[in-house]
């Protein structure tokens, strides 16, 4: 587990606890050294005067947290297991009480609901604020209005489910929101803008107040990209500001099937999976706002049992359909351009690309807006190929399930039932159905591209590794760690016997130089000799083996048998090794080069092996 020491804002070493860290974060908003942005902005009106100095040392927690939740990073692609994706950091933060602060009724609320969201090990050291000036830009002259008739604070992140909130809060309940907003870069700047001003056009009986914050390094870039704690930055802007104003509702409008998000690959564990507005998360937020602040604050999703589909179906009821087009969903906003906003293979762009499709609003959404179609355009093979099949795969399985087996299935449900106001029968029935609705909404979709197509298809006019061609292959309903050990075998296959053609490799490790050659030049990214792995008292590792997104885990061994009596070994190693990376629940693919037909019967041979689940082989000569 990485350990990090953070001192915050000029914070002094000497107040942590004693011990080694592997790295120390000096995280500072005030002068000198200055790398951290933290600047309040408003859009239309200033509301804000004098912020109370709690709300300020909140928003600062959450900023120093976001800033090292970015600068640590969680392992690498040879933490096969995630033991590395658990940091254990250490904060030394000044405030402007710190008794208040370490009071156990806040710090334990705040580290669990802060653990609880990044899966890390936390401590937070509290300490007096130091001499140096407050955050001035933290404050407003005593003449700026606020805003008379904001009953409620929606955070709008410029996504569709943020944009089917706002509307949603003032169309059918009557409420008027104060949207809030993080800012990290620019062009998500803009965006935001852009939208919220179409919906203050649009709607003249409310002026939709923004308020957005800007959160952001200088200096050196973020080295994680997957913020687990950005939630918890968004909440405490929201909740700063709800004190401020004394506005006692806040809504975070998501999904239910990204708010529960359940687990779509044997890999995701832990913090792999966004919590970003689990029911857990939010119940543990709402506590320490209210204990914080003595103030009785709400914060309540009111779509945890809608899926996207349903959410973007109230869009032309409000004639607000075409305002689709202006949000962005992508997950990868850093990377996108102005033209193109979305890659359209990331999690987030297929569950939107699937339920557009789904609410009939495809003409509102331009696929000249992704880079890539799923739907028709050729993915890459592994990481863009293995999601969206796992994606569909899913909604199949799930669409055959009854409440038991769904619920043995995804067992860490138990969490959102105790977490969801309501009795726990209805609230479990709620999820199944949640489920059952999202899979044949996903179903649906697929069968109506599929049939759209099917000329093109018939006709070989599309590429083999669109999403319709891997429909019609049935690629969905395999296991694509099989698919793709199949691809390495072709590639290994072919390439062996042309290196060896004049001459047979004389040892074992002329036949691994001589793959990972192969399987470089077919730019295949595995890592040699890694990890090492232990068995009972033996360690061992793979000859190559591909960890890299921590979604898949695939070995490759290959084994040189070059005279009949090395047959029996051979055997008996590759059957040792099938009882060992079993255990660790790995693919493996094993390329025997045989350079004399010492192995009488290539299929029965490659029979006997691959009986055992997850084993691919081949006989190369």
């Amino acid at each position: 587990m990485t350990s990090g020491l953070v001192l915050c804002n000029h914070a002094k070493p000497d107040a942590a606890p004693t011990g080694r860290y592997d790295q120390t974060i000096h995280i500072n908003c005030t002068p000198p050294r200055v790398n951290l942005n933290l600047h309040i902005d408003n859009i239309t009106h200033r509301i804000l005067s004098n912020l109370d100095p709690l709300a300020q040392d909140l928003l600062e927690i959450a900023a120093y947290v976001y800033y090292a939740d970015c600068t640590v990073p969680r392992g690498t692609d040879k933490d096969v297991y995630a033991d590395q994706w658990r940091r254990n950091l250490v904060f030394v933060i000044p405030v402007s009480d710190p008794k208040k602060w370490s009071d156990p009724v806040i710090s334990d609320l705040l580290i669990e609901a802060l653990e609880f969201i990044t899966d890390d090990k936390l401590s937070l050291v509290f300490t007096p604020p130091s001499t140096r000036p407050t955050q001035l830009f933290l404050t407003f002259p005593n003449m700026a209005p606020s805003f008379p008739g904001a009953d409620c604070i929606s955070l709008f992140s410029g996504g569709l489910d943020s944009l089917v909130g706002s509307l949603f809060l003032l169309k059918e309940r009557s409420e008027r929101p104060l949207l809030i907003s993080h800012r990290s870069m620019p062009k998500v700047d803009s965006r935001q803008k852009k939208l919220v001003q179409l919906l203050q056009e649009r709607n003249t009986d409310w002026v939709y107040p923004h308020l957005s914050m800007w959160v952001n390094r200088k200096g050196n870039p973020a080295v994680e990209a997957t913020q687990r704690s950005r939630s918890f930055l968004y909440l405490s802007i929201a909740a700063a500001v709800a004190s401020q104003l004394k506005i006692q509702k806040i809504y975070i409008c998501e999904n239910g099937i990204v708010s529960v998000n359940i687990p779509r690959s044997g890999q995701n564990i832990g913090s792999l999976l966004t919590r970003s507005t689990h029911p857990k998360f939010l119940g543990l937020f709402e506590q320490l706002a209210r204990n914080l602040f003595d103030f009785d604050l709400q914060i309540e999703n009111p779509f945890i049992f809608c899926t996207k589909a349903e959410m973007l179906k109230m869009l032309p009821g409000w004639y607000a359909a075409d305002l689709a087009q202006g949000t962005v969903s992508c997950s990868y906003t850093q990377r996108t351009t102005k033209l193109q906003p979305h890659c359209g293979t990331c999690s987030q762009c297929v569950d939107r690309r699937f339920s557009v499709a789904a609410a009939g609003l495809e003409a509102d959404d331009k696929i000249e807006y992704y880079e890539k179609d799923i739907f028709l355009d050729p993915l890459e093979e592994g990481k863009e190929t293995a999601y969206v099949e796992g994606y569909v795969r899913t909604a199949f399985d799930i669409s055959e399930m009854n409440d038991v087996r769904f619920f043995a299935k995804y067992p860490e449900l138990d969490e959102i039932v105790g977490s969801v106001a309501g009795k726990p029968d209805e609230i479990g029935k709620n999820i199944y159905n949640l489920f059952q609705k999202h899979a044949a909404e996903v179903i649906s979709v697929a069968s109506e591209k599929c049939s759209r197509h099917q000329e093109n298809l018939l006709a070989g006019k599309l590429n083999d590794n669109c999403l319709i061609s891997m429909l019609a292959y049935r690629r969905h309903l395999r296991d694509p760690l099989s698919v793709y050990a199949e691809k390495l075998a072709r590639i290994l296959q072919s390439s062996l016997r042309i290196y060896f053609q004049t001459e047979k490799p004389a040892r074992e490790s002329r036949l691994q130089e001589s793959a990972e050659a192969a399987l470089k030049a077919a730019d295949e990214r595995l890592r040699r000799e890694s990890p090492m792995l232990s068995y009972c008292v033996v360690q061992t590792k793979p000859d190559f083996a591909d960890v890299a997104n921590l979604e898949r885990l695939l070995f490759v061994e290959m084994k040189l048998l070059n005279n009949r009596e090395k047959l029996n070994k051979v055997v008996t190693e590759i059957t040792s090794r099938i009882t060992i990376y079993r255990d660790q629940g790995a693919f493996v693919l094993f390329v025997v080069y045989d350079t004399g037909d010492f192995i009488t019967d290539d299929e029965e041979f490659i029979r006997d092996l691959e009986r055992h689940e997850k084993i691919k082989a081949i006989v190369v000569r």
